[in-house]
């Protein structure tokens, strides 16, 4: 039965909620909270103090009284209802939220709000492990967690209440609420979002080359572990190579736990409803390039771990050999701040993946490229590039490439740290500079006969799968 709500109620359903297209960001809805107060609750008035921006905005979502009552209906045909906290419904919850917010969805057993002996939990790893017994922050959209078979028995069971100031997409969650436990001590000391196991949530900074067009299946399982533990995806807004193809893999189903970065105002590939955008401020005076670079190492230092997709060498359009160097900077920035990478790179025709926990690693990993046993079509691609001698050996070529735009990218990369650490050595800095004893790389199996083309089994989308013999090893995130 749908719930029945005043126009005030609607008003604030309307400014406050994530029902409508093109809802208030959370800093606008800040402005706008400001701007109600100082206008004494006129909401024209209010409107009117705010930027045109956010005055067209505001005055937008005012006009959608009839798509808000369809999708109050929708909501309430799912038993998810809508609070008011300043009216005293879940009031006690408000302290673990970004922000006051002046309305929140819930699902559930509604007395959960009046017992004060009911555990709150934001890890849904927690929740479950209690039985799913109590309130739960919801760490997705709540159409999502609906789907999960133990949440879906509890909340038919009146033993739940999955609450969010967001019906779309993941509470906004405090990094250190005030609030703390339930029953027996129950809840969370800290929290930031749901993650792994009620710590903050994990993030996981996702990396390739713009060239290329293929999504490996070991990487696609990956993917797939990492979104079963319900780990963040930090992924730039290329709307080519592995950026594109691994926005449109988390589209179908949809995965909600994206941010996708960029340095323009708006990304270049179409956001997901519940995604989460930020947008890099560069020096617009520097070039496209150095600007992306920024973007980059903002992803390598709000991440918790790296996954590259290493394309080791290609030739550019004016024939020349080129290095992959945006995945070999992305993956220098993470290991020297001391942030693990899963690597996965093309080593004599197999898928391989390597975990890199250091810069050795990674050097090692390079150095065995000049044994690499190449095959006739490569080194013919080799011998064939502008400024190679059809006499040089190409895997020595290849090799020397590598390393070398790998030791020009450690040095910059190694002096960019320092003067960002106020001249202190980053973490990494100590290591050798000379190659360890290449390490045998694990293979993922090696392909059986050219890529083939045509609709991912997971997402139904138009991408190139390598098809490969042997299972993928566990996800680096299963082992850290």
């Amino acid at each position: 039965m749908s719930e029945k709500y005043t126009e005030e109620q609607k008003t604030l359903i309307m400014l406050y909620g994530d029902l409508l297209g093109s809802p208030l960001s959370p800093a606008e809805k800040t402005d706008f909270k400001r701007a109600l107060a100082a206008s004494e609750g006129d909401i024209e008035a209010a409107a009117s103090i705010l930027s045109p921006d956010e005055s067209i905005k505001v005055r937008g979502l005012l006009t959608k009284g009839l798509k808000l009552s369809l999708e109050l209906e929708k909501l309430g045909q799912r038993g998810i209802f809508v609070l008011f906290p300043e009216a005293g419904e879940g009031g006690r919850l408000k302290d673990f939220f970004a922000s006051e917010p002046p309305i929140l969805f819930a699902v559930g057993d509604r007395s959960l709000l009046d017992d004060e002996g009911a555990a709150v939990y934001w890890s849904l790893a927690d929740f479950k492990a209690a039985g799913c017994g109590g309130i739960f922050l919801a760490d997705r959209a709540l159409d999502a967690l609906l789907r999960e078979g133990e949440v879906l028995d509890a909340v038919r069971l009146g033993r739940a209440l999955l609450v969010s100031d967001l019906a779309k997409a993941p509470a906004t969650i405090k990094h250190s609420p005030s609030a703390a436990a339930g029953r027996d001590g129950a809840g969370l000391a800290d929290c930031g979002g749901a993650g792994l196991a009620g710590r903050p949530e994990k993030r996981v900074f996702i990396s390739g080359s713009r060239s290329q067009r293929s999504i490996p299946k070991a990487a696609q399982d990956s993917l797939d572990a990492i979104i079963k533990q319900g780990i963040g995806i930090l992924i730039g807004d290329s709307d080519k190579g592995v950026d594109s193809e691994i926005v449109d893999f988390l589209r179908v189903p949809l995965y909600e736990r994206v941010t996708l970065y960029t340095i323009f105002s708006s990304p270049r590939v179409k956001p997901e409803p519940g995604w989460s955008v930020r947008s890099i401020k560069a020096d617009t005076s520097l070039k496209s390039q150095q600007r992306q670079m920024a973007k980059d190492r903002a992803m390598a230092n709000d991440a918790d771990w790296g996954m590259a997709l290493f394309n080791p060498i290609e030739k550019n359009r004016y024939g020349a050999l080129q290095v992959s160097s945006g995945t070999l900077r992305n993956t220098i920035q993470m290991l020297i701040r001391g942030k693990v990478v899963k690597f996965f790179y093309v080593f004599e025709g197999e898928m391989a993946c390597r975990n890199l926990k250091k810069l050795d690693d990674l050097e090692s990993l390079i150095a065995g490229y000049e044994s690499e046993r190449l095959s006739n079509s490569e080194v013919e691609l080799i011998l064939s590039a502008k400024g190679v001698s059809p006499d040089d050996d190409a895997a020595q070529v290849k090799s020397k490439k590598i390393m070398a735009k790998y030791r020009s990218l450690l040095k910059d990369e190694k002096k960019f740290a320092e003067s960002r650490d106020g001249g202190a050595a980053p973490r990494q800095a100590a290591q050798s500079e000379r190659p360890t004893l290449p390490e045998q790389p694990e293979r993922s199996g090696r392909p059986e006969g050219p890529v083939q083309s045509g609709k991912s089994a997971r997402t139904g989308q138009s991408v190139q799968v390598e098809r490969l013999k042997q299972p993928v090893q566990s996800s680096l995130f299963d082992l850290i």
